[in-house]
C-alpha cells in the first residue's frame, strides 16, 4: 500500500487523498506524530474535505493537544458551515475537559443547525 501512495504522490505531490492515506499509513506503523504532517498538508490543500480535519483531530486527541483538535474543529466549522460531526466532536472534548457550559453551546448549535 505505501508503494502506492508514494507512487500517486510522486505523480501529483498536491493530491490530497493520497497524502491523507500516506498520513494512515504512517499513523498505523508510526504513530499520530507521523501522521500530523501529512494530514495536514492534505488539509491546507483540500479544506473542504472533512476526513481531513477528523484524521487531524483524531491524532491530537491521541497525543492529548485538546487545544490544537479544538482548533482543527473550530477550522472545519468555518469551512464546512452545515457539519454536525465537528459540533458534536467540540461537545465532547467539551465534555471530557468539564467544559460543560461550551459543550451545552456546541450541541445547541448543532441542533439548531439541523
Amino acid at each position: 500500500a505505501q508503494a502506492c501512495f508514494t507512487q500517486a504522490l510522486m505523480l501529483d505531490p498536491n493530491y490530497d487523498l493520497s497524502l491523507s492515506g500516506f498520513g494512515d499509513l504512517n499513523r498505523d506503523s508510526k504513530g499520530p506524530n507521523a501522521a500530523i504532517p501529512y494530514y495536514h498538508k492534505a488539509l491546507t490543500m483540500n479544506p473542504l474535505r472533512e476526513s481531513h480535519y477528523v484524521k487531524l483531530t483524531k491524532c491530537y486527541l491521541e497525543l492529548k493537544q485538546y487545544g490544537k483538535a479544538i482548533h482543527v474543529l473550530q477550522a472545519g466549522q468555518a469551512h464546512l458551515k452545515n457539519n454536525a460531526q465537528f459540533g458534536l466532536m467540540l461537545a465532547e472534548i467539551y465534555t471530557e475537559k468539564r467544559m460543560y457550559r461550551k459543550a451545552y453551546d456546541e450541541l445547541q448549535a448543532v441542533i439548531e443547525k439541523n
